[in-house]
């Protein structure tokens, strides 16, 4: 059985959607530094399995170069370069995938778009997807029943507070009656009721 949860009202999306736009950026960043020799078809390969199978292609398709370097001087130098050449390779296609599953879970993969660009991969974004994944977040729940204690507590206050003031027919503020600081328990502030009860005798309330 499903566990009840009460809807308590929408949380400041603000913050949310600033680190998801941050994400974001990094993982489209990580994939435009990728050399000309990723494709389109090897993105789906990097999500999943990082460098494993494209590293070695990448290596093959340099020692292919290098067969077709001409002169024996530029192809001993090419040569020594392959395996810092593959190793950074490998680094910069480890940090999309590793940029891609840092993506929030509940973000829809579909908003996610691919296109090969100015010798490069790029991604782009469905704004509207990703704005309703992110109102979605910052809905607020009671789920767990402590949770929905503490929520059904909040609300005997709000109410009790919208009571008083409707009963003193003036203008108080609740906040200034109430003297609170987290390390000791809450009581009244005996200065600001004084002033209350003369501004109710004034009004001859």
């Amino acid at each position: 059985m499903e566990r009840e949860k009460i809807f308590i009202g929408n949380v400041a999306d603000f913050q949310l959607k600033d680190a998801v736009n941050d994400q974001l950026k990094s993982f489209k960043r990580s994939l435009n530094e990728l050399n000309e020799f990723v494709q389109l078809d090897d993105v789906g390969d990097i999500l999943k399995n990082g460098s494993k199978n494209i590293s070695k292609r990448f290596e093959e398709y340099l020692w292919q170069l290098n067969a077709d370097i001409q002169y024996f001087s530029d192809r001993e130098r090419h040569k020594q370069s392959i395996p810092f050449k593959v190793e950074y390779f490998n680094k910069q296609v480890e940090n999309v995938k590793r940029n891609y599953y840092s993506l929030p879970e509940y973000l829809p993969k579909e908003a996610l778009t691919y296109e090969y660009n100015f010798q490069r991969i790029s991604c782009s974004w469905d704004y509207k997807l990703l704005d309703q994944a992110i109102q979605e977040q910052c809905k607020l729940y009671a789920e767990t029943p402590k949770e929905v204690e503490i929520f059904s507590r909040i609300k005997e206050i709000v109410e009790k507070i919208n009571e008083l003031k409707r009963f003193v027919g003036v203008e108080v503020k609740v906040t200034d009656i109430i003297s609170d600081r987290c390390d000791r328990e809450a009581t009244y502030n005996t200065d600001v009721i004084n002033n209350l009860f003369k501004l109710i005798k004034t009004k001859k309330l």
